[in-house]
Order: C-alpha cells, then structure tokens, then sequence
C-alpha cells in the first residue's frame, strides 16, 4: 500500500477490546507489549506512484479497509468497503473507541484535582482533554442493526460527521451524509476517514 498514511497502532487491553489510536499503510502485523498492552502496529511498506487520483483513492480504500478490519476484526475489504461501512455503526463505535482511548491516555499522562479539571475545561465547551489531544468529550449516539438507506442509518452517519466536525475537522475535508448513503461522493468519505486517522495518529 502506500506510504501516504502513518503508522497504525492498536491498543488491545486484557478484556480483548481494540481501543484504535492511529491508521496506517497495511502491511504484515507485529506485535509488541508496553505498560500490560498488547500493541498492533501496521509498518509502512514501499511508496507506490499513482498513476491518476482514481487509483490513489483506491489504495486508500485498501488500506482503510485492511485497517478497520485488523482493529475490528470486520470482514471490510476494498469490493464492500461502502456496504460496510454505510449504516455508521462502524464509524459511531470507532468514535467512541478513540474518545474512550483519549480519556485513558489523559488520566495516564498528567493532571490531579485541580490541574485536571483545567485540563478537562479547556477550550470551547470543555472538547479537550490536554493541551496536546483535542477528542469530543462524548459518545456518538447511534442506533445498531440500521437497514442499509433507513433513516435511522443516515442519522448514524450524521452523528459521525458531527464528532467529526467537533473533532476540528475541516469543512472542506468533511463529507455529507448522502456522500456515503448513496454514494454520491465516495473520495470526501475517503478523504475525511483518513483525515480523522491522522489526528488520531498524534
């Protein structure tokens, strides 16, 4: 795959949960422990030139898949990589893993009572958890089993635009909901999803 995405690290704790940090290019998996962790990192392979941006996007939708699937263990690869993903479940449940990762790498890195709290409130309606991590301080609200085009999975995926857009997230880089219902725009769903791995990755 391509070298365009960083390296991918999965933090998997004792319960089995996969608890995603960043994303990267998919490659052969290696596993090493830090603090109790089990950590799965996905290292780069060689860079590939891409002829048109239609195969970029491709291999980009290769690598997102082989990531979302070796963090969740879907059966997500290139061919149904919209079908899988187009109801937000997977996209709701990754958002509240990164939140719930965020809030365990703040209690771990710093900050006591007082110091805490600032750190908590800091920035507009408190999103923040550190000076160095800027997570939505809540869990994206989906509904699970959705049919495919229902109402309720559009309102799955709109939620995730909104963490996303909390997220800091640029408006140009955000897709819309019909982008990924029907498809009507499938390189700004791929562009925001490798955009949200990327501030994950920091």
């Amino acid at each position: 795959m391509s070298s365009e995405v960083e390296t991918c690290v999965a933090a998997v704790g004792g319960d089995g949960g996969v608890r995603p940090i960043g994303i990267g290019p998919p490659s052969d998996v290696n596993n090493d422990t830090t603090d109790g962790d089990s950590i799965m990192l996905l290292e780069p392979r060689p860079f590939r030139p891409f002829k048109t941006s239609e195969e970029y996007l491709y291999a980009m939708k290769e690598d997102l898949g082989e990531w979302l699937n070796n963090l969740y263990n879907l059966d997500i690869h290139v061919d149904n990589f919209f079908e899988r993903l187009e109801t937000g479940e997977v996209l709701c449940a990754h958002a509240n893993n990164v939140r719930r990762l965020a809030e365990e790498r703040r209690q771990l890195d710093g900050g006591s009572g007082e110091q805490q709290q600032q750190q908590q409130h800091h920035g507009q309606g408190g999103r923040r958890f550190s000076s160095k991590c800027e997570i939505p301080q809540y869990d994206v609200v989906y509904r699970q089993d959705v049919a495919a085009g229902s109402f309720f999975a559009r309102d799955n995926v709109h939620n995730f635009i909104a963490w996303c857009r909390d997220l800091g997230i640029y408006e140009v880089l955000l897709f819309e909901t019909d982008d990924l219902v029907l498809r009507k725009n499938e390189k700004h769903v791929i562009l925001s999803l490798l955009e949200v791995a990327r501030r994950g990755a920091r």
